[in-house]
């Protein structure tokens, strides 16, 4: 297709439980499965109830100890409710430092992206400094209240564009928020996109 780039990366997802009752099927796997079949985006998916377990699976996708290898899943994306500068997998919150004491600079070449309400609500600098600390390429995610299912619409959009473009994401960030693509830079708009890397201004 005219449209696929070349070069592409797989998504590694963490995802919590979004409501106390477990009879309740929402999730971002059918997301991820659209992106597959029709966008060749490979994924890994785990669910996530507690810290311990959100800690655990982001030492298997950085690599650990152990001698697998998830350098074809760069993306890694964090699909939790969330609040300014944390994220909640179960039984209690998460904030950036503390994944960033997980992660100890082993994310080069990765990217973050926190799908999760007003995790990013947060200075410019507050979020270059984690990016700083863990290496990562870039970090993505909202300053707004996001729904389900416009955060659901948009998760395509976005994660093909930085799987698409994980080698230089401020190129997804100049695609998503072009005025070629007002529709794009609407919903980035609407829901209070963020792209930092490296490069981005305080």
């Amino acid at each position: 297709r005219k449209d696929m780039p070349d070069c592409h990366t797989g998504v590694f997802a963490f995802e919590g439980d979004w409501y106390e009752d477990l009879r309740d099927k929402d999730s971002v796997r059918p997301t991820l499965e659209t992106l597959r079949d029709v966008r060749l985006v490979d994924f890994i998916h785990r669910r996530i109830g507690t810290t311990e377990e959100l800690k655990y699976y982001v030492d298997k996708w950085l690599g650990g100890e152990s001698a697998e290898n998830y350098d074809d899943y760069l993306i890694g994306y964090f699909a939790f409710h969330g609040e300014q500068g944390l994220v909640s997998p179960g039984g209690g919150d998460v904030s950036l430092d503390q994944i960033s004491s997980w992660i100890k600079g082993r994310a080069q070449g990765r990217t973050l992206y926190f799908g999760s309400c007003s995790m990013l609500d947060l200075e410019t600098k507050e979020i270059k400094s984690f990016l700083r600390s863990t290496k990562a390429r870039a970090v993505v995610g909202f300053t707004k209240d996001v729904g389900w299912l416009e955060s659901a619409a948009y998760d395509l959009i976005l994660l093909d564009a930085l799987a698409y473009r994980h080698r230089r994401p401020h190129t997804a960030d100049n695609y998503l928020q072009s005025p070629k693509r007002p529709h794009f830079k609407a919903f980035a708009k609407e829901l209070g996109l963020k792209i930092i890397t490296p490069s981005s201004k305080s």
